[in-house]
């Protein structure tokens, strides 16, 4: 019986010492984010939430106001994200960031708490731009300085041969990226965008189309395509061919 009380006191230390630390444990962190808890791929754990916050918001507020320069070949282009208007739930992911683990159920809380020092966890706020036409003039203006017309390809017949006068692509600003990287760019995902995003632009008719047709072309050159209708008779060449194709 001694020795069944002896051991019963030992757990019951044990758990009361476990217990203790645990206590301390949640007030040393009152105030802090818990280990494993990062805001924009930043490891916050064990950092006041009240200083996160005043950090990201001023980080934020610098890249809303400061005038952004992106770089197209020898060109610096300027865009002025302030106008758009953005709007950041950067507050609201940082309260979300603290609230994990903190649901005051200890079984529960224990399992997120101990999720979080071996997986850890990535907030990310999100942007929306208010006045998202500032953004979409001032892209409209970036893009007719960089724009370039594709060029399509030419068939040229002569008497014996025919023959191809290749094409090139032409290049646009890839305004579906650009505004994402605006937005990820404020909401402190990644760091200035200095590349303007372009796309090509595919021409008409391309280098690899032309030869399928000039294949073609040479076929009915040797051999013209003809075309019956009682007494009338039509005669297809390669140049009427490729009107037709054209």
């Amino acid at each position: 019986f001694r020795r069944v009380r002896f051991v019963a006191a030992f757990v019951f230390f044990l758990l009361a010492l476990v217990l203790f630390f645990y206590l301390a444990f949640l007030s040393f962190y009152q105030d802090k984010f818990f280990p494993g808890i990062k805001i924009t791929g930043q490891n916050v754990g064990g950092q006041k939430v009240s200083e996160v916050l005043d950090n990201l918001n001023a980080k934020y507020k610098t890249r809303k106001d400061e005038l952004l320069n992106l770089i197209y070949q020898n060109q610096t282009l300027v865009l002025n994200l302030n106008k758009a208007l953005p709007e950041t739930n950067l507050q609201e992911v940082i309260q979300n960031a603290y609230s994990k683990g903190r649901t005051g159920n200890i079984p529960t809380d224990l399992k997120e708490q101990f999720k979080l020092l071996t997986l850890n966890q990535d907030f990310s706020p999100e942007v929306k731009f208010n006045n998202y036409s500032a953004v979409a003039s001032q892209a409209d203006l970036i893009n007719q300085k960089i724009r370039r017309e594709p060029v399509p390809a030419q068939i040229i017949f002569s008497k014996d041969t025919i023959d191809i006068t290749p094409s090139s692509d032409g290049i646009e600003l890839d305004y579906k990226n650009l505004s994402t990287f605006l937005k990820d760019y404020l909401a402190l995902k990644n760091n200035p965008p200095t590349i303007i995003p372009t796309k090509l632009i595919q021409p008409s008719l391309t280098t690899a189309k032309a030869k399928k047709y000039i294949k073609i072309l040479e076929a009915v050159k040797k051999s013209p395509i003809k075309l019956h209708s009682g007494n009338d008779t039509w005669t297809i060449d390669e140049a009427t061919l490729y009107s037709l194709l054209d």
